[in-house]
């Protein structure tokens, strides 16, 4: 099903640039304001300056900030920063991490995820090659294409999972793995980065062969992909189909080694119609049993303790409980957990596949956001009156300074049984995807999801992997 092939990438020279840590950085849609201030000026070859730019995020985009990107890129190259493999190599991304509390773990034990980096061949998503989860918005695809236009790279890999379980690529790692990293850094947040190359063409073909008959899910990077796509059918339309841009980067975990950990994207209600909270509030307590949650709001630090405890609670509950939260400021949240479901199925549950209303997040949004409070569509896609927020405590602070009517937070999502395997099922290609997530600023995309993965790849590799697309 799915084409992966080597390619002689653009990568920043790790002997010029002593220290990884300075220059690369975390795919651009989950960086702020005062980070990407901080990733500009701490190093004049920072991967930032060519994903962001110098200017603010609220900084209406401009053709001059895309014409700077292309210029620094140029000048890179040219100076040596940036160096191109001499043969096609695939990678080894290997990432060694503490989960975030609750997640619960053994004290003091990391998880390690590895990803085989490499070019995927575009594919319509009809095909059911490369399946989406989610929807886009049409701001976020515009500035990466004015981006990889003038360019003409791409710099962030598109982040897939499948399923395989004789578990191939971690087998042939074990002997890359023992010598010595192409890149090893530590970053801010204590996640660990290695990176090989794979460079024997034996190994590349076994590692091939293994993706061939498997359908890769995209975790991340949805708008990323829909503009290699559309870059992709620009560059057919001038040189026709055979060049570079029949790819994208991507890198591809296997959800059947462990080492995933998926973290919830909490769901902020914000100036809701009078109409759709009167709903929220008389249909919750008939459709899920109710258990309030004290939480002391007399200070930051005594709110952050109870939400700390009601987030600990939802991490202990079982997958099919289907648990979900809601606190809209005050002494206490109410902890929900699904006990009707033939309601549920009239609140247009039962328009979701089988397999599907098993997530929990498809639950929230179909149950909760569309079904009970009537968000559907522009209302609920465009975030006027649903906001997301990755850390369980910032919503609550958000709530607590009247940043949001109240949020809605999920349980930790499972991985298993959702990415299918040869001939197997995956649950996005059954056509239902989940919302769009909102925007830091217009033009430049912040998908929850993304930062949902703990230790999620750092784009500094996306740009040390600037494509081979670069012609």
């Amino acid at each position: 099903m799915a084409t992966i092939i080597p390619w002689r990438a653009w990568r920043y020279d790790f002997e010029r640039v002593n220290d990884p840590a300075l220059v690369l950085a975390p795919p651009y849609d989950v960086i702020s304001e005062p980070e990407r201030e901080q990733f500009v000026s701490r190093h004049p070859h920072s991967i930032v300056r060519l994903t962001l730019g110098v200017d603010p995020l609220d900084t209406p985009p401009s053709r001059s900030r895309y014409e700077l990107a292309a210029a620094d890129l140029r000048e890179w190259r040219r100076e040596g920063v940036l160096v191109q493999e001499e043969q096609p190599v695939f990678y080894l991304y290997e990432q060694e991490y503490r989960p975030p509390s609750p997640v619960a773990q053994p004290e003091g034990q990391t998880l390690r995820q590895l990803a085989l980096i490499g070019l995927v061949k575009l594919e319509e998503y009809e095909k059911r090659v490369v399946l989406p989860h989610e929807g886009t918005l049409s701001a976020p695809k515009a500035d990466r294409l004015r981006l990889m236009e003038a360019t003409r790279c791409s710099f962030s890999q598109v982040m897939g999972l499948y399923s395989e379980p004789e578990l191939t690529l971690e087998t042939l790692a074990s002997s890359v793995r023992a010598t010595s990293p192409l890149m090893a850094m530590t970053d801010a947040q204590g996640v660990q980065h290695r990176l090989w190359t794979v460079a024997d063409t034996a190994t590349q073909e076994k590692l091939a062969a293994m993706l061939a008959d498997r359908p890769i899910v995209i975790a991340d990077g949805h708008h990323r992909y829909d503009t290699a796509l559309r870059y992709r059918d620009e560059q057919r339309a001038v040189h026709g189909a055979n060049g570079p841009w029949e790819y994208v980067s991507m890198a591809l975990y296997n959800v059947d080694a462990g080492g995933l950990t998926i973290l919830p994207s909490h769901r902020l209600l914000r100036e809701l119609p009078l109409e759709a909270e009167a709903r929220l509030w008389r249909d919750v307590m008939e459709i899920f049993d109710t258990e309030r949650v004290p939480v002391d709001s007399s200070s930051d630090e005594a709110r952050a303790a109870g939400i700390h405890a009601l987030l600990g609670r939802m991490a202990q509950a079982e997958p099919d409980q289907h648990t979900f939260a809601l606190y809209a400021g005050g002494n206490y949240a109410l902890l929900l957990h699904l006990r009707d479901w033939d309601r549920a199925l009239a609140h247009g549950v039962d328009s979701l596949p089988p397999a599907t209303r098993e997530l929990d997040v498809a639950l929230l949004h179909k149950l909760l956001i569309e079904g009970v409070m009537g968000l559907s569509g522009d209302l609920a896609a465009t975030g006027a009156n649903v906001g997301f927020s990755r850390d369980g405590h910032d919503a609550a602070n958000r709530v607590g300074g009247r940043g949001g009517d109240g949020p809605v937070r999920q349980h930790h999502p499972r991985l298993a049984g959702h990415v299918g395997g040869p001939g197997g099922r995956a649950d996005a290609p059954e056509g239902h995807l989940l919302l769009p997530q909102d925007s830091r600023r217009p033009g430049v995309a912040r998908p929850a999801a993304r930062g949902g993965v703990a230790g999620a790849h750092a784009a500094g590799l996306a740009g040390t992997h600037i494509e081979g697309k670069c012609y």
